[in-house]
């Protein structure tokens, strides 16, 4: 992983002493008047990345920080500093990332900006927790690339899967069974029903803890993933992360990550494993603080206006 920091004006010699003080990197590089860029050491190198943020993150001189990283073989990069060149595919959630939180409506800011990245050539998705029917319009109202992902990962618009379910209901189904029969309680959220891949339960009509009781009783082969205010139940391995591999993968577009590079952007934690898939994952200025600690670049910018400033960063003269 390797980190560009910027500073605070006339604080270059105190930034210096601060970044060598950590003991984490064995190069630090300036790069123009007011940045630096950072190489791990050796002795670190297996530090979580967030480790490295919170470090980075303490120093008060340091204004942003931005971080691309190498997880894999595939050779992640952040794309604004190290893809000039690459194919751009961005991965959007939808609700507290392209609308204002609480709003379902879309900003209309959104349908512009997204004008302008299809203008740099960027392929446009969008890869959220909604159901199959809203993205479905959703895409021929924003005119995005004609795939796209809904029931976080459950389904694959226009896939070659059949009904482009990439995930299905029967383990989620085992579990609700044992549930009923068991007489626990809990609430479907109303809003979310008509999904073909998960439940949706209320989190409020659960604790967490007894949820998991319930699977590990129940044998079933469930995920539980977690928003504000639902708990997501779907087949085991099935997310936006598996979703989107699915995707650009050889099962449908075979992208080329030496001449494509596949960008995530959102806000909860049902993002994270898009996220660690991505070669570059932005977290929205409003993200829950986990998710921030999991993205290469934490925005200044909270949902929608942070839609801007990552077309900003990608194309600084467009």
């Amino acid at each position: 992983m390797h980190p560009y920091v910027s500073y605070k004006p006339r604080t270059k010699a105190k930034t210096l002493r601060a970044l060598k003080e950590t003991e984490m990197f064995s190069s630090i590089r300036p790069v123009d008047q007011h940045s630096f860029a950072l190489q791990i050491s050796g002795r670190t190198r297996q530090i979580k990345d967030a480790s490295i943020l919170r470090a980075l993150r303490s120093i008060s001189t340091i204004t942003d920080i931005d971080l691309y990283s190498e997880k894999n073989d595939r050779g992640r990069a952040l794309p604004e500093r190290e893809s000039a060149g690459r194919i751009v595919h961005l991965f959007f959630d939808i609700d507290s990332t392209l609308t204002h939180p609480g709003i379902k409506e879309l900003d209309r800011g959104v349908k512009d900006t997204f004008r302008k990245l299809r203008c740099q050539k960027c392929s446009v998705y969008f890869c959220t927790g909604r159901s199959d029917h809203e993205v479905r319009d959703l895409i021929k109202m924003y005119k995005t690339d004609d795939y796209g992902i809904a029931e976080n990962g459950g389904i694959i618009i226009n896939s070659t899967l059949p009904a482009g379910k990439f995930g299905d209901r029967g383990e989620p189904d085992k579990l609700i069974l044992y549930m009923n029969e068991s007489h626990i309680q809990y609430n479907f959220d109303p809003d979310q029903q008509t999904r073909k891949t998960e439940y949706v339960i209320v989190k409020d009509s659960i604790k967490r803890g007894s949820l998991e009781k319930a699977v590990a009783e129940s044998g079933a082969r469930v995920d539980i993933h977690e928003s504000k205010n639902t708990y997501h139940i779907g087949k085991a391995g099935i997310n936006k992360g598996t979703a989107v591999e699915y995707l650009t993968g050889q099962n449908e577009l075979g992208l080329d990550r030496t001449a494509h590079v596949v960008v995530a952007v959102g806000d909860s934690k049902l993002d994270i494993p898009m996220f660690q898939y991505a070669d570059c994952s932005y977290a929205v200025g409003n993200a829950d603080p986990k998710v921030k600690d999991e993205a290469t670049v934490r925005l200044r910018e909270d949902a929608p206006k942070a839609l801007a400033e990552i077309y900003g960063r990608l194309f600084p003269n467009g």
